[in-house]
């Protein structure tokens, strides 16, 4: 083989290496790209997050508790934080039987002071900052319990009951049911979570 051969073999390889390089390059301004989008979405996530607070729209205005809304966020966040740093949290829901019939029977003033006195058990049943409280509809209620085992999870639910029980005897008719879902055991994404609530109403 000659030299001119040698050569243009030696340009064709080079060719190739340099179409190779320039696919490599392509894929990894891609996967920059994506990185990119992932992190700007957590920043979304977490400003919705934070900016709420300090205004009342974080608070349901007669339990004092998280709003459905804020409660919702910091599901959110605080599950994709949990995935990614492997954190195990349970999630408890309290649904008040025949909400209608008991606001009827106690009247709108009583059934207030009974709301609020059903929040403020419920946030001192938790450690502030690092639980959550909040209020997903008129009739339930949801505590984030962040780092938390599983095999804690029946002493924390009877706790709560207990400490919930003497408001039936304070507000004659009021009921309420308690369940518990752990994660990640029973709970792998936030839509779960949501439906496992909604399962309690």
């Amino acid at each position: 083989m000659g030299e001119l051969e040698e050569l243009r073999l030696r340009v064709q390889q080079l060719e190739d290496e340099l179409q190779v390089c320039k696919q490599r390059e392509r894929e990894l301004e891609a996967l920059l790209e994506q990185y990119s989008e992932l992190i700007k979405e957590e920043l979304k996530s977490y400003d919705d997050f934070v900016g709420e607070f300090g205004t009342s729209r974080v608070i349901d205005p007669v339990s004092r508790v998280f709003s459905r809304e804020h409660f919702s966020k910091f599901l959110v966040y605080f599950h994709q934080k949990a995935f990614e740093e492997g954190i195990p949290y349970g999630v408890v829901v309290i649904k008040l039987r025949d909400y209608t019939e008991t606001l009827e029977h106690l009247g709108e003033e009583v059934f207030q002071k009974f709301l609020m006195k059903f929040g403020k058990v419920l946030k001192e049943l938790v450690r502030v900052p690092m639980d959550a409280v909040g209020r997903l509809s008129d009739d339930t209620f949801a505590i984030v319990l962040t780092e938390t085992a599983k095999d804690v999870m029946d002493s924390i639910v009877s706790r709560i009951k207990s400490n919930l029980e003497p408001l039936k005897s304070e507000f004659k008719g009021v009921d309420f049911d308690i369940r518990f879902t752990h994660y990640p055991e029973s709970l792998t994404t936030v839509e779960e979570i949501l439906s496992e609530i909604k399962g309690s109403n």
